[in-house]
């Protein structure tokens, strides 16, 4: 249950991908990613929020919107001193 309960305060959104489904296809086939990792890349770029990640594919990607987990970690650090 802590762990459901820790789930639910990160007040997740979803997103329906129907509406990006032509952005995360194309982002795919350009950057030879899946439609799923694309998706995700889709969904950022649309919010204008960055896509934190620890997949090594996605972050050879060149684009300014994907942070590594290394990028975050100083901002998540000052949260717990």
């Amino acid at each position: 249950m802590e762990a459901l309960a820790a789930l639910v305060d990160l007040h997740l959104a979803v997103v329906p991908i129907g509406l990006l489904a032509t952005s995360a296809l194309t982002l795919g086939l350009r950057l030879g990613l899946s439609f799923y990792d694309a998706a995700y890349l889709a969904v950022a770029e649309d919010r204008g929020i960055p896509l934190i990640t620890a997949d090594k594919q996605l972050l050879e990607v060149d684009l300014p919107w994907i942070l590594g987990l290394d990028d975050v970690q100083p901002y998540l650090d000052l949260g717990s001193s």
